[in-house]
C-alpha cells in the first residue's frame, strides 16, 4: 500500500494506491481475493470521508477522481 501526493494545475493530486507484492504462494493470493469482494468500493468510501475531513480541516475543497 502507498499513498502519495503530487502538485498540479488544479491543487494536488493524492493517489492512494494497494498492490499485490506476494511473490511465494502467488496461487494462495487468487484463493484470498474471494475473502476480500467488496474491499475495493469500501475503501475508496472510507478514503473518501477520510479526505473529506483533511479538507474541512484545512478549509479547502476535495474531490474522489473518477476510475480505478
Amino acid at each position: 500500500m502507498s499513498t502519495a501526493s503530487r502538485p498540479i494545475r488544479a491543487g494536488t493530486l493524492l493517489v492512494h494506491q494497494v498492490r499485490n507484492v506476494a511473490e511465494s504462494l502467488r496461487w494462495g493470493v487468487l484463493l484470498v481475493n474471494g475473502f476480500f469482494r467488496g474491499f475495493g468500493p469500501r475503501t475508496r468510501d472510507g478514503f473518501g470521508v477520510l479526505l473529506d475531513r483533511v479538507g474541512a480541516e484545512l478549509g479547502c475543497r476535495v474531490r474522489l477522481l473518477d476510475g480505478g
